[in-house]
């Protein structure tokens, strides 16, 4: 209770102030109206889920619902605080959409899917204004699949994502943990103030691939969404993945590379296509392994192991059709597509 972040205070007229170029991002979708509002602390970044036909006065009552529950929760603050110039106020707050080029009011009777728009500010008296921007870049997740090796390339995925394409859309960056550094989950690593030799930036790009550098330490990849284009506000919060196993040397793998000596290049002559067919072992098969492949290790046989090897196999046949068997759609979503995009 009574804690400060950045200058702001729920509850006070001081702390309740517009931020700085605040953004109310909407985003619409088949399932409706999602609403992003950057509140002030403690409360922090809210959304809301509403449909798109409704009034928006409901989207905008249940707003202010929020927001008064979230001030009662964190109380009336010190005498000092109030000393300070922080005045408190029990006056419900009150929100609006405006016309940003003459303050004209939306009316409440229309409907979400009209009202939130590019020109129209939101006003939430004694919190601050938001304008409005639609439809900016969005995600929830970032997946790596498969263990770290040196030489694979890892390829990360975006997941939750909303008017979002993976390439074009977020900043990927891929940081070398080579200690166990406490805070090494968090959201956003330019929160960590770690130590110049337990977190590095190494790279940046959807893809990575480890180098013998990275051997011994774990991974992790951020998501930036990007701003619109002409739009300097930030886009939402980075999210970000951690690689559960360190990086490891890549194993020889003799059988491997004679079966690609023997298969030889593709050929060249305008008029042949290589078609490879493989099959990569569905894990709901799993407990009929050890009957009909006894020589398969335990240790390969993990998807998070065995896939990368299978790919690898790929790209040393150097094929220009696929046809791959016993995929299931976990990892078809997770490591195969965003593989096999990757690669071409």
């Amino acid at each position: 209770r009574g804690a400060r972040k950045g200058g702001a205070r729920l509850g006070t007229t001081a702390g309740m102030s517009p931020i700085p170029d605040g953004v109310a991002d909407a985003r619409f979708d088949g399932s409706g109206l999602e609403i992003e509002i950057p509140l002030p602390f403690p409360m922090g970044v809210k959304r809301l889920q509403r449909s798109a036909d409704e009034p928006v006065s409901k989207a905008l009552a249940r707003l202010t619902a929020t927001i008064e529950k979230a001030r009662k929760q964190v109380g009336r603050p010190s005498k000092k605080d109030i000393d300070d110039g922080q005045n408190w106020t029990t006056t419900p707050p009150t929100a609006t959409l405006v016309e940003s080029s003459n303050e004209t009011e939306v009316s409440p009777d229309t409907s979400n899917a009209r009202a939130w728009r590019t020109g129209v500010v939101l006003k939430i008296a004694g919190v601050g204004s938001y304008r409005v921007r639609v439809d900016a870049p969005f995600l929830e997740t970032v997946s790596v699949a498969g263990h770290p090796t040196v030489g694979a390339p890892l390829v990360a995925a975006a997941g939750g994502t909303k008017h979002c394409d993976e390439e074009t859309d977020l900043l990927w960056r891929w940081w070398r943990c080579c200690s166990q550094n406490e805070g090494l989950e968090t959201r956003d690593p330019n929160t960590l103030n770690p130590k110049p030799s337990t977190l590095e930036e190494i790279s940046q790009g959807i893809v990575y691939v480890p180098t013998d550098e990275d051997v011994g330490c774990r991974l992790l990849v951020t998501a930036t969404p990007k701003p619109p284009l002409g739009d300097s506000a930030p886009c939402g919060e980075s999210v970000a993945f951690t690689t559960q196993n360190p990086v490891a040397i890549a194993t020889d793998r003799p059988d491997a590379w004679k079966r690609m000596a023997d298969l030889g290049p593709p050929l060249d002559d305008g008029t042949t296509i290589r078609v490879m067919t493989y099959n990569v072992l569905a894990d709901a098969y799993a407990h009929t392994w050890s009957v009909l492949y006894p020589y398969l290790r335990s240790e390969t046989a993990d998807p998070q192991r065995r896939l990368p090897l299978a790919m690898a196999d790929i790209r040393l046949s150097q094929p220009d059709v696929v046809a791959l068997q016993e995929i299931d759609r976990k990892w078809y979503h997770q490591f195969w597509v965003p593989q096999m995009k990757a690669a071409g």
